[in-house]
């Protein structure tokens, strides 16, 4: 999972895809706090490699979510880009 996104969102863009962030960490955790959105959107934006995301996300939701999470995400920005 070596490769990022560097990518300026619209805001529709970055609404719907911060939406989907937190459902998924919603999903994952049980609760999504605005912090730890924020820390995942940042890491995308600051152009963070998805390896990179999916080991900072290990001690919130352990291993095999944060890869889960890390793989889904790419599909879901290669989506909002695309479209």
């Amino acid at each position: 999972m070596e490769y990022s996104f560097k990518y300026a969102f619209t805001t529709t863009q970055r609404n719907e895809l911060t939406q989907w962030v937190r459902q998924k960490l919603t999903d994952m955790t049980g609760d999504c706090d605005d912090v730890f959105l924020e820390y995942v959107m940042v890491m995308v934006a600051n152009g963070k490699m998805m390896g990179q995301i999916s080991e900072e996300l290990v001690a919130f939701v352990g291993e095999p979510s944060s890869s889960d999470f890390a793989r889904r995400y790419n599909i879901v920005l290669r989506n909002i880009i695309c479209n």
